[in-house]
């Protein structure tokens, strides 16, 4: 899982960040768990099933690892032929999803699953093959290397931004989002990651929140309190896993982010389960 894309703010064509943390929380709760045949690949196929065609992006190494696991007992022609269809319609097209990357998962959901029954050491060897593909996971994003982020799973480091730079005031509002779990955590929560932006210091700070512990995620959320008196931290949406009073500029409406933001500013832009937007004139 190494080059999974990490969440920066650089990236050539599309980021990932959000889905992949969603994704890698989920392989660590399952592999806890004793898994058969059965659900491993309904893991797989069901994931990505309900998230590619909303057109939630993945990177290329979690589908990989994804894939992977979900052939940990080999796959089904029945679920891998329409498993790889899935990728070809939604993912070819993505950055990193090179001929080589595709030829693979063809041989593991299409082909291999409608051969005669093969040997386990080149079951073994096929497998291998797909994880030892390895991605850049870094990307750059030119118009947007003017913002800095800053990276962090420390309850210190975040205590520490949020008594600093978070804490100066300032007339513009910072900008909050997070992303969530279906299963709980061990702290007893569904929050995994939560976004920060800084418009004024230009720099989105990302906490990793999915491994703090009960008191941890208590801490965190009462330094949010702190926070919220000197900056009033605006959310798309409620957002009430923050544990703070924000301004939702959704204001309880149904219309999308990129409705809204066309309306007020004339602007179109794209969005996906990304921090990355493209701005037309």
């Amino acid at each position: 899982m190494s080059d999974w894309t990490v969440p920066t703010l650089r990236d050539d064509q599309i980021q990932y960040a959000k889905m992949d943390a969603i994704a890698l929380h989920y392989l660590k709760i399952i592999l806890k768990q004793k898994m058969n045949q059965s659900k491993c690949q309904g893991f797989a196929s069901g994931l990505l099933l309900d998230k590619l065609p909303k057109r939630r992006l993945f990177s290329p190494g979690a589908i990989r690892d994804i894939i992977n696991f979900g052939g940990s007992f080999q796959y089904e022609s029945d679920v891998g032929i329409p498993l790889y269809d899935l990728i070809m319609r939604y993912c070819a097209n993505q950055t990193g999803f090179n001929a080589a990357f595709l030829r693979k998962l063809r041989e593991v959901l299409v082909e291999y699953p409608l051969a005669p029954a093969t040997p386990r050491h080149q079951t073994a060897t096929l497998y291998r093959e797909l994880r030892q593909i390895v991605f850049p996971n870094q990307y750059d994003y030119p118009e947007l290397r003017h913002i800095n982020h800053r990276i962090t799973s420390d309850i210190r480091e975040m205590v520490n931004i949020m008594r600093g730079p978070l804490t100066r005031r300032c007339s513009w509002p910072l900008y909050a989002d997070t992303e969530g779990t279906y299963a709980r955590l061990r702290n007893q929560s569904k929050l995994s990651l939560i976004t920060i932006f800084d418009v004024p210091d230009k720099i989105v700070y990302l906490f990793r929140t999915f491994q703090l512990s009960k008191r941890e995620l208590k801490v965190l959320r009462s330094e949010l309190k702190v926070v919220e008196e000197y900056r009033h931290p605006v959310t798309f949406g409620p957002e009430k896993a923050l544990g703070c009073n924000t301004w939702d500029i959704q204001r309880g409406s149904h219309q999308s982010l990129l409705v809204m933001v066309h309306g007020a500013s004339g602007k179109v832009i794209s969005k996906t389960e990304t921090i990355r937007y493209r701005e037309y004139s």
